[in-house]
């Protein structure tokens, strides 16, 4: 069930169970308290966002508007920046102010997760096979290897198994590529250690199972392209989620006192994407 506290001064996160996973967000889509949640985040987005005043020596770029990015981009936001959120181990001196803005991002929020990981270099690896090895990589390779042999491999970020397509850090701590990335839009340390990540040294590894091809992020999402990932395009069962969502934020209204309302009164966004009374 969702909650919300309010404590004076301070903005409060509607509290919810999360999906396990983004492939899990993209093919299910979000129940109806999800759906609750995120519109709660992105309205106080917006009123941050708003109120945000740039300097002559601020980068426009550490300051979040919502509605520059498409409507799943900002969905898959809203994900990584809750679960970043709900980390007991996190130290709060890594956020900038109370706006929930982590400071230096490794990676600007514009690019794409398929051009991040275009830009890095790729091993395959196979428990069976020989795997194929950049030139200068071996030893990560190796120690890549060995690791998965010995660990269950639990991603940092959503705490769940670790996709097929994974994110291997200059620090050589590993997670889901897209969590990972995800993550480095808001900060430059490592979510295992906080050591700062170093791009150019980082590696995605592409594990291949049972010398078949290599299973990646897009397996574990239904089938869908890279081009779809990319995109943040979800899926609600079979069919594609429609952008409902987009349409009841948009009669969202914020009031003369900077607090936002609803458009619809009369009605609530349930988690198929419909329009449903109360």
């Amino acid at each position: 069930m969702a909650s919300s506290q309010q404590q004076a001064g301070g903005w409060q996160p509607i509290r919810v169970d999360m999906p396990d996973s983004l492939a899990e967000l993209r093919t299910k889509g979000l129940n109806q308290a999800q759906v609750q949640a995120f519109l709660h985040w992105r309205a106080h987005q917006r009123v941050v966002w708003l109120h945000a005043i740039i300097g002559p020596n601020d980068d426009p770029d550490d300051f979040y508007n919502p509605d520059a990015q498409s409507h799943d981009d900002v969905i898959v936001e809203w994900y990584v920046r809750t679960l970043m959120s709900q980390d007991p181990e996190e130290d709060e001196a890594e956020f900038e102010d109370a706006t929930g803005f982590y400071a230096n991002p490794l990676y600007d929020p514009s690019t794409s997760e398929k051009d991040i990981m275009n830009s890095m270099p790729v091993i395959t690896i196979s428990a069976h096979n020989n795997h194929t090895i950049p030139a200068g990589h071996e030893d990560i390779a190796r120690t890549h290897k060995q690791n998965l042999e010995e660990m269950e491999g639990k991603c940092p970020v959503r705490k769940g198994a670790i996709s097929s397509t994974r994110y291997f850090t200059s620090c050589q701590h590993t997670g889901c590529a897209e969590c990972i990335i995800g993550w480095l839009k808001y900060q430059s340390s490592c979510p295992t250690c906080r050591k700062d990540v170093m791009h150019e040294q980082a590696i995605l590894i592409q594990l291949q199972e049972s010398g078949g091809p290599a299973n990646s992020l897009d397996d574990d999402a239904g089938g869908q392209g890279s081009e779809q990932l990319a995109t943040g395009e979800m899926r609600a069962g079979n069919e594609v989620q429609e952008d409902a969502l987009g349409d009841q934020v948009e009669g969202e209204r914020i009031d003369q006192k900077g607090e936002v309302g609803a458009g619809r009164d009369d009605d609530e966004l349930g988690f198929d994407g419909e329009m449903i009374g109360e």
